[in-house]
C-alpha cells in the first residue's frame, strides 16, 4: 500500500511541476513578445533607424534590438521552466557538449583547408620554386609573383588583377611554368 501511495504522490508532483513549467513557458513567451514589440516601438518613436541612416548606417537596429529582447526573455523563461522540472543542469551539460563538438568539427574543417596549403607552401619554399618578380603560369593562370607565402601565392595578371592562388593548386596543377626575373 505504501508503494502505491508513493507512486501516486510522485506522479502528482511530476504533473504539478510539469504544469507549472508549461505555465512559466507560456507567460514567458507572451511577456517576451510584448516586451520585444514594446522595445521596437519605443526605438521606432525615437527614430533610431532614421538617425542611423543620416550617418550612412543602414542597419535595422530597431527590429534587431526588439527581437533580441524577446529572445532574452524567452531564454529566461525556458531556463526557469527547466529549473521547475529539475533538469536544468542536464540540459546545460547537453548544450555545452553540443557546443564543444561543433567547435571541434569547425576546427577540423578549417585545418582541412590549411594543412594541404601549408605542406604545399613548404614544398615550394624548399624547391625555391617561386620568388617575387617571377612570371608563372599554371592551368590558364599567368602572372607576376608579388608574394609567395606559406598558404597562398599572390600574383598580378597582365590585366593588373591581383589573384590569390592557394599553394596546393600550384603544386597539383601539373608542371608549373616559371620564368625567373
Amino acid at each position: 500500500m505504501a508503494t502505491v501511495e508513493f507512486l501516486r504522490q510522485l506522479l502528482a508532483d511530476v504533473l504539478t511541476d510539469t504544469v507549472i513549467a508549461v505555465i512559466i513557458l507560456l507567460i514567458g513567451f507572451i511577456v517576451g513578445r510584448i516586451l520585444g514589440k514594446l522595445v521596437q516601438g519605443i526605438l521606432h518613436e525615437l527614430e533610431l533607424d532614421t538617425l542611423l541612416s543620416k550617418i550612412r548606417m543602414r542597419v535595422g537596429l530597431e527590429e534587431f534590438l526588439g527581437t533580441l529582447v524577446s529572445y532574452l526573455v524567452y531564454a529566461v523563461a525556458v531556463v526557469m521552466a527547466l529549473n521547475q522540472v529539475g533538469i536544468t543542469q542536464m540540459v546545460i551539460n547537453v548544450v555545452a557538449g553540443i557546443a564543444i563538438i561543433m567547435i571541434i568539427v569547425s576546427l577540423l574543417l578549417t585545418v582541412k583547408d590549411y594543412a594541404p596549403n601549408l605542406v604545399a607552401g613548404i614544398r615550394l619554399r624548399q624547391k625555391r620554386a617561386l620568388s617575387p618578380g617571377d612570371w608563372i603560369g599554371a592551368k590558364g593562370l599567368e602572372g607576376k609573383v608579388l608574394h609567395a607565402g606559406l598558404l597562398e601565392t599572390r600574383i598580378e595578371t597582365k590585366q593588373k588583377d591581383i589573384i590569390y592562388i592557394p599553394n596546393v593548386f600550384l603544386v597539383r596543377s601539373g608542371p608549373l611554368r616559371v620564368r625567373k626575373r
